[in-house]
């Protein structure tokens, strides 16, 4: 059995998951998706970088509700959250991924 470690709400085991390449398809909607995580807040956990064979999206935790470990890097995670698209500048300044083509705002995180 894997190691989880939830960060936010829990994710639900019985939720569809959808590929994060499909999740530009499903702007505002709430979705639960996976990936690696190739980069993470180094000042406080408060976004990560998520990545599968196709897609880079950008992960930020709801209202800055919760924090991920800013050790992430390399994890699979799980991620519960609401489709965004792409930043809207409103949270972290510093938040950044040079192949972004969505950003979801999560209410949840597991890690393993």
């Amino acid at each position: 059995m894997k190691d989880v470690q939830t960060f936010g709400a829990k994710i639900d085991p019985a939720a569809a998951k959808i590929a994060l390449a499909d999740a530009s398809k499903h702007k505002g909607e709430k979705v639960v998706t996976e990936g690696r995580v190739t980069k993470v807040c180094q000042e406080r956990g408060c976004w990560l970088a998520l990545k599968d064979s196709e897609t880079d999206a950008m992960v930020r935790m709801h209202g800055h509700s919760f924090f991920v470990p800013t050790t992430s890097s390399g994890k699979h995670a799980r991620v519960a959250g609401t489709v965004m698209l792409m930043k809207d500048g409103k949270e972290c300044d510093e938040m950044e991924a040079a192949n972004a083509q969505l950003e979801i705002d999560a209410t949840g995180v597991e890690l393993d």
